[in-house]
């Protein structure tokens, strides 16, 4: 049984049939909701993703093409004053010395479809929408999970019967709790959530430079644009003191002003939605539940990351894989059930791992920010004018490039160790050491 039928748990429904195991995933929303949320697909997934026999290619022509959004831009405005820029990741044709798969950018919305279709056409697995999973009621050690299922239109009560259960529904979580799984803030690290708000648009800016990510720089709270596609879909999001502007502030004329700020220009748009958040970095204590040793945690279930970085869908990926073969191996009896438990020895640290250069990102995310954060735009242009005030942005911006660029945590980690890797996270080393991927080199 897969809770939650979002990117993770149709990966881990797929690769579930790619071994010949049979699941029904159940998702409680008839439809998506939201907004597009992530936007790139890393190496690490793309791998696993042709390892479940999916079309990486057909995934690829989807998304948006490495042109359109292989830039990072620090800028006024759009149509303004730029800062300067970084390269968005790896997406050039020599990355395929070190992978078959560069990254590329996709909104999670097709990246769903994607893998709903996928899914949709095997005949081991089941998704069914408008199902919520309500609580497991008998249980056997290595043996039948009976859990009870409501169909949101009817309110009628079914049960099903699976020998694991996987919780994939996301950072909030109904089922988390039911299985005694504590959610914790990690030692170290913000105890705090950052409020946002994000407006969803469908503007045509392809007049405008091409760029995956701008954030703006100036007298405002931290500002960015994300790209999931230039001539359609773009995402406005901003840190907000929900203090000093509460909810009710952002009505759409409201929200629709601070849009053209960003761009410098009115340009024609419809505000598709209007989304507030928040997020701060957390983990279960443990991945597989002691109350219901069946049960195991997944993706966003198991771990929140600050947004600056974009390793939660990632990170989620990898999880389904760990688990999956491992599972298949206990099934195939060359593996004890003790196996099981390494699931989440290996991918915690992972997460963890990844949590802290998501909270360092955000740290020189802001100091840059704070650079500029008390000028108006007419200083800001002034200090671009004056070599050392330059030089200490554009030094501030290049301090920025790990954000960007974090190969190491996407395909160099190694399970095992005492740290996963010494490295930063842009410099990535092969190596056939065990527990780390095995480098990938064509023939």
């Amino acid at each position: 049984l897969v809770i939650g039928g979002g990117p993770i748990g149709l990966t881990a429904a797929l690769l579930l049939a790619k071994y010949g195991i049979k699941s029904v995933v159940v998702e409680r929303h008839h439809e998506r909701l939201g907004q597009p949320k992530a936007h790139a697909v890393n190496p690490r997934s793309l791998e696993i993703f042709r390892q479940a026999g999916l079309d990486t290619a057909a995934l690829r022509k989807a998304g948006v093409p490495s042109e359109d959004g292989d830039m990072v831009r620090f800028a006024a405005t759009m149509t303004g004053l730029e800062f300067g820029h970084l390269p968005y990741e790896r997406q050039t044709s020599e990355t395929r010395a070190i992978t078959p798969e560069p990254l590329f950018n996709i909104a999670q919305p097709l990246l769903e479809e994607f893998l709903l279709a996928a899914a949709s056409k095997s005949k081991l697995t089941k998704v069914w929408k408008g199902v919520q999973f309500e609580e497991t009621i008998q249980s056997q050690k290595h043996g039948a999970q009976v859990s009870l299922l409501s169909d949101r239109s009817t309110g009628n009560i079914s049960q099903i019967v699976s020998k694991y259960i996987f919780v994939c529904d996301g950072a909030k979580s109904r089922s988390r709790a039911k299985f005694g799984v504590p959610f914790s803030p990690l030692p170290g690290l913000p105890d705090f959530e950052i409020p946002h708000v994000s407006v969803h648009i469908n503007a045509d800016l392809r007049k405008f430079k091409t760029g995956t990510l701008w954030f703006f720089i100036g007298p405002h709270q931290q500002r960015t644009f994300i790209c999931y596609d230039r001539a359609k879909s773009w995402v406005y999001v901003q840190n907000i003191d929900r203090e000093k502007t509460p909810t009710s502030t952002f009505t759409e004329e409201y929200c629709r002003r601070m849009v053209d700020n960003a761009i410098g220009e009115k340009v024609p748009y419809d505000i598709l939605s209007i989304t507030h958040w928040g997020t701060k970095p957390q983990a279960a204590e443990v991945y597989r539940s002691a109350a219901n040793p069946a049960a195991f945690l997944i993706g966003d279930a198991a771990h929140v990351f600050p947004p600056t970085g974009g390793l939660g869908v990632n990170t989620g990926v990898a999880d389904a894989h760990n688990l999956v073969w491992k599972i298949y191996a206990v099934e195939q009896n060359w593996a004890q059930d003790a196996l099981l438990d390494s699931y989440g020895s290996e991918r915690r640290p992972v997460a963890v791992m990844n949590a802290q250069q998501s909270a360092l990102n955000m740290t020189k995310l802001h100091s840059l920010m704070a650079l500029t954060s008390n000028l108006d735009l007419k200083d800001v242009e002034s200090a671009m004018a004056n070599p050392k005030s330059r030089a200490l942005i554009q030094q501030a911006i290049e301090d920025n490039s790990a954000h960007f660029d974090s190969i190491d945590l996407q395909i160099g980690y190694v399970y095992g160790t005492e740290r996963l890797t010494e490295r930063p996270c842009n410099e990535f080393i092969p190596s056939s050491k065990p527990g780390g991927r095995l480098p990938h080199g064509w023939v």
